[in-house]
């Protein structure tokens, strides 16, 4: 019971049964060690023994305790979640994203959530890719539209929840005599041997978006 874990933490941080008797539990020392000893009788392990004048927790005892704070870190996670769902149609929705995709995706949304959700206050910066993911992380954006780049998240991550929204078609240009221009399509590893032409880096994204291309094909591209 979370009563009796609580009761456990106080005896383990005070030092005896009577110390642990907090005003924000309203109990009586008595209590204390009723809970405690129902807890123990539950588990069937002992959760106290004499210390000098007082007790201290047995191993078995401080071992609960940790799984106790990660149930209770878990609930107030299931709190916080709860309450941003009920708090989600009202209040400021914060999202961060590149030029294209504010026009493209970003700015339809907004204006279609401005009219079934009128409460929402939809807030949108123009940030490219690296800066909205520093925001996100920061804590200074709710949502982020970006673009693969190197050193960005892995599907996996689990600081965010990841959603693929589009699929954008390249194409690869070669010379009308080349071997790949006989093959009806081509997977990106086919050209894994082949001399790349790609724009400066920092002139715009395509740059990097080739680099992070070949490198989930398994190679990296040797720019010339």
């Amino acid at each position: 019971p979370a009563s009796a874990s609580i009761c456990s933490r106080m005896v383990h941080q005070q030092g005896t049964v009577t110390a642990a008797r907090p005003r924000a539990l309203h109990l009586t020392p008595s209590a204390v060690s009723h809970h405690v000893r129902e807890l123990a009788r539950e588990l069937r392990v002992p959760l106290l023994e004499p210390q000098g004048r007082g007790v201290r927790l047995t191993p078995a005892a401080l071992l609960l305790i940790e799984h106790a704070d990660a149930l209770l870190a878990r609930w107030e996670e299931a709190q916080a979640e709860l309450e941003s769902y009920r708090a989600g149609m009202t209040g400021p929705l914060r999202i961060a994203g590149f030029t294209t995709a504010i026009s493209g995706l970003i700015a339809p949304a907004a204006g279609r959530l401005r009219h079934s959700h009128p409460d929402l206050l939809v807030q949108v910066r123009e940030r490219d890719t690296v800066e909205a993911m520093d925001l996100l992380v920061a804590g200074e954006v709710d949502l982020a539209v970006v673009e693969p780049i190197e050193g960005g998240p892995q599907p996996d991550d689990a600081r965010f929840e990841q959603s693929p929204l589009l699929e954008e078609p390249y194409f690869l240009l070669v010379p009308a005599d080349h071997p790949l221009a006989r093959v009806g399509s081509v997977r990106l590893e086919d050209a894994a041997g082949e001399d790349w032409i790609v724009a400066d880096p920092g002139t715009c994204d395509h740059a990097q978006r080739v680099r992070v291309l070949c490198a989930s094909a398994g190679f990296s591209p040797r720019i010339v």
